[in-house]
C-alpha cells in the first residue's frame, strides 16, 4: 500500500520515521522491473536548525533542493558509491539507512 502524503507530512519528524520502520520500500530497478525491502533502520533529522542535516541554517545547493519541496519527496544522494535517500519535508528529513531485501531476491541492484 503507497502511503498517503500526509504520513510524510506530519509535524513530528521522529514520529515519521519511527512509523516508517517495518514498512516496504519499493523502487524500480535498473532493468526495469522493481526492488523492494522491509525498513529496518531510520534516522531523523530537524531540518535547519539540526546541524547533521544537509539543510542546516537553510542551505540550499542544486543537490540538496528537492529538500526544500513537497513532503514525501525522495532526496537521493551518495556516500562512497552507495545510494542513500531521504523522505524529506518542511527540511525536515528521515534517512532509511537500512532496508533487508523483499520481493524473493536478494539482489537490491
Amino acid at each position: 500500500m503507497k502511503l498517503p502524503r500526509e504520513f510524510y507530512t506530519r509535524s513530528d519528524v521522529l514520529e515519521v520515521a519511527r512509523d516508517l520502520l517495518g514498512k516496504k520500500l519499493v523502487v524500480p530497478n535498473r532493468n526495469g522491473g522493481r526492488v523492494a525491502g522491509i525498513i529496518v533502520e531510520t534516522e531523523a533529522y530537524r531540518g535547519p536548525e539540526d546541524k547533521a542535516s544537509h539543510a542546516y541554517n537553510g542551505r540550499r545547493t542544486r543537490r540538496t533542493e528537492t529538500m526544500y519541496g513537497v513532503g514525501g519527496t525522495a532526496y537521493v544522494y551518495f556516500v562512497f558509491r552507495t545510494p542513500f535517500w531521504c523522505a524529506p519535508w518542511s527540511r525536515s528529513k528521515v534517512w532509511i539507512s537500512f532496508a533487508v531485501a523483499d520481493l524473493g531476491d536478494s539482489n537490491m541492484n
